[in-house]
């Protein structure tokens, strides 16, 4: 029996929605300090909503119950309302086509191309619902599990070759 040959090249069409540039924006604005700062100030606000409810005025407990809703509903809400604007724009209706293989990955949109070698990327994010592959501390490509469709689990274990291993982030939770 001939022994299957290791894929060398992979290509994925990527067409990002809201859902996914929403999760990529709540992932950079809840993990580290932030996230831990969010999480320590709405428990801190449940506890003076349960424990003081009924010593405080109605204008405490308004201002309480609009802490408790600003980390865990309304800032989210607000980077949907962006992520829905960001992916109506024009060229983000244009599908990315990411190809990758043992020197690096290309990004292609139509005629515009970008190549980057795999010594030249930042970090490479795994996330339980995408990859983030940051070509610097600001930009990032998103690679999401749709995408990568029944070809995720062989495109990861490839990827885990060509990437050093200190550039990939394995985030098995999507905080933190």
């Amino acid at each position: 029996m001939e022994k299957q040959a290791k894929k060398e090249e992979f290509r994925f069409q990527v067409q990002l929605k809201a859902k996914e540039l929403w999760l990529f924006s709540l992932y950079h604005s809840y993990r580290g300090m932030m996230g831990i700062f969010g999480l320590l100030f709405t428990v801190a606000a449940l506890f003076l909503i349960v424990t003081k409810w009924n010593e405080v005025t109605t204008s405490y407990r308004l201002l309480l119950v609009i802490c408790v809703l600003l980390f865990s509903v309304w800032q989210p809400a607000i980077l949907y309302g962006k992520a829905k604007r960001q992916a109506a724009l024009p060229a983000m209706q244009l599908p990315l086509e990411l190809c990758f293989c043992e020197s690096g990955f290309a990004v292609k949109q139509k005629e515009e191309q970008i190549e980057c070698a795999w010594a030249d990327i930042f970090a490479i994010v795994e996330l339980p619902q995408m990859l983030i592959l940051y070509t610097d501390s600001i930009h990032a490509y998103l690679l999401t599990n749709q995408a990568m469709g029944e070809e995720r689990e062989g495109f990861l274990a490839v990827l885990h070759t060509w990437v050093p291993k200190e550039q990939i982030k394995i985030r098995r939770r999507f905080f933190w």
